[in-house]
């Protein structure tokens, strides 16, 4: 998938192939994107670009999209879904936290809205789906409303069963006014008496599901691990934001995930300017991952030495890289810095089935 966003026009070609076409005035933030499959082999990329008036500015990225379903995200710099998304990207999960801020530093801290959409194989039974968010979420199932609670709300709870089977299109709506924003989406076997299902979030992870090799969604399970840790992470926090010197505070912490406001971790650590690293060794089963970070600001995750996810610099945001592991014992390790204004970091991850 490539991406422009750009002050005034741009086009983006693949091999004489046009896949981005965003030719006329325009100011940023937007995003475009194109999809386009392509070989193991070396790609002819070309980038064209013009400046009309007023600011001046182009920014063309691209990413890998792999076999795995993510929600489609669609995230707007007003309420009301109006223009095009200031930003487009694939979520693992529908379970986000950002405080009093934006979901990226370029959004409106208040005053913005999200649509995730994503198609789901369902087999035979019947279901719960819920939904927890400050402030407003509408759910639709294909095209039928089922939940619609458009209105400011203090992360209130709303769920809803209903029987199905095969593919349905699922598409979440949620809107931040004021204060602090935060949403969550999850489903399971309806465990009737009207109750909600379990979140499988409850130990840490990001709610996920889990997708038979025939595309059929099973129960919601937590994307922690597979085989949750027995060891706790070993924490070293430094007072400074590059890793640099003797830790000025170690700890042993059952969680990564952590979000700490304006503040800092300990009385030893400045709420700005500073850095932590995680390290465990951990049991993982044969398998396909994805590691997912959310951070504000810098991170990078490495697994038994290898970097999968380097983003080390000023951000707020999501972060995510697939991976293949063997049966056994692997050292995960993240490294964090902060540099100013909010304080989030968190990792989770999902074993992806069909690939064993």
């Amino acid at each position: 998938r490539f991406y422009a966003d750009s002050d005034d026009g741009v086009r983006v070609w693949v091999d004489d192939a046009l896949i981005v076409d965003g030719w006329q005035d325009q100011s940023r933030p937007n995003t475009r994107t194109g999809d386009v499959i392509l070989s193991a082999r070396q790609h002819t990329v070309t980038v064209e670009y013009y400046e009309h008036g007023g600011g001046a500015s182009v920014h063309v990225w691209w990413q890998p999209l792999d076999d795995y379903a993510l929600w489609d995200g669609e995230y707007f710099a007003n309420r009301q879904f109006e223009g095009s998304p200031v930003m487009v990207r694939g979520d693992a999960a529908i379970d986000f936290d950002w405080g009093t801020g934006p979901p990226v530093s370029w959004m409106p801290d208040d005053d913005f809205a999200v649509r995730w959409t994503r198609e789901v194989v369902f087999p035979a039974g019947c279901y719960r789906f819920a939904v927890q968010a400050d402030d407003g979420v509408r759910f639709w199932l294909d095209q039928s409303l089922l939940i619609d609670k458009w209105e400011d709300m203090d992360y209130e709870l709303h769920h809803i069963g209903t029987c199905l089977q095969g593919a349905h299109t699922l598409r979440l709506e949620y809107y931040e006014h004021t204060g602090s924003a935060r949403v969550r989406f999850w489903w399971g076997l309806d465990p009737g008496d009207n109750l909600p299902p379990a979140y499988p979030g409850l130990s840490g992870g990001a709610a996920t599901t889990s997708t038979s090799s025939t595309g059929g969604t099973t129960a919601a399970t937590s994307s922690t691990s597979t085989a949750p840790a027995v060891d706790p992470w070993q924490a070293a926090y430094f007072d400074n934001p590059d890793l640099r010197g003797e830790p000025v505070m170690t700890r042993e912490e059952t969680r990564l995930s952590h979000d700490w406001g304006w503040g800092s971790p300990g009385a030893a650590l400045p709420p700005d300017g500073f850095s932590a690293r995680w390290e465990q060794p951990i049991a993982f089963e044969r398998g396909m991952y994805r590691f997912v970070t959310v951070s504000d600001d810098g991170v990078r995750l490495w697994v038994d030495g290898r970097l999968l996810i380097d983003a080390w610099q000023p951000m707020r945001g999501q972060r995510q890289k697939v991976v293949w592991l063997s049966a056994g014992e692997h050292v995960v390790r993240l490294e964090y810095y902060e540099e100013s204004g909010a304080v989030q970091v968190r990792l989770t991850w999902q074993r992806l089935p069909g690939k064993k």
